[in-house]
């Protein structure tokens, strides 16, 4: 099938299961059909004819064991960098903005092996908050000035983390694990982890990791709501 969004990018999706052919409770009302785009990415499509909101989720096979080791908790901090601006979006704060004027809201985490971008909007308004949402995972800006202030909510997170048993219990796990693998590394991040290094700085490093392991290929995206 072939599609035009918003933007004028026409697409084409390689239907993988369709409704009748995904198992699902007899209670379900909601239809679904799993598509490939042409770039490779994977889609869920979920239709719920009764929705008021709309959501859109997307998984990336990227987190904090691909961090290098030079820059532990890099992983995370792109995923903060992420929402702060685009090319068509510059503003820093348009997304958030646009998502809390039309009744959503919207998150993001970063694990050890994924992370995850979500949001739900009111569904008269769903094509606007893709349009915004889908640009972080192409042309995000890691403008400068951002990166000096979001370092800070970094630092912070880490030093709020500190004083959460759980999370020192995970940080002991951590430093008695085998140092050769992944698990070890320090996922958080802070200002001791993330700066620039001799020829490199860590806007640069921002920019390297998002081109190595943002790619369609590892993505998979989930579209809930009342379109057809």
């Amino acid at each position: 099938m072939m599609a035009t969004e918003s933007s004028g990018v026409t697409l084409s999706a390689r239907v993988i299961l369709d409704d009748q052919d995904i198992t699902k409770s007899p209670t379900d009302q909601r239809n679904y059909r799993i598509v490939e785009l042409d770039n490779g990415m994977r889609c869920v499509l979920v239709h719920e004819a009764e929705a008021r909101q709309a959501s859109a989720a997307l998984a990336v096979a990227a987190g904090h064991f691909h961090d290098p080791h030079h820059a532990q908790g890099l992983a995370h901090f792109l995923e903060h960098m992420l929402f702060l601006g685009t090319k068509k979006y510059p503003d820093a704060t348009s997304y958030q903005s646009f998502i809390s004027a039309h009744g959503g809201n919207h998150n993001a985490w970063t694990g050890t092996e994924f992370s995850n971008y979500y949001f739900t909007v009111d569904a008269n308004y769903f094509d606007q908050a893709l349009d915004r949402f889908m640009r972080f995972f192409h042309e995000p800006l890691f403008a400068q000035k951002w990166i000096e202030k979001e370092l800070q909510s970094i630092e912070s997170e880490f030093q709020l983390k500190r004083q959460d048993e759980l999370r020192r219990l995970y940080q002991v796990h951590k430093a008695t694990s085998n140092p050769k693998h992944p698990f070890s590394k320090f996922s958080v991040g802070n200002l001791s982890t993330l700066k620039d290094q001799p020829n490199n700085s860590l806007q640069q490093q921002l920019r390297d990791f998002f081109q190595r392991w943002y790619c369609a290929r590892r993505m998979t995206l989930v579209l809930l709501g009342p379109q057809s």
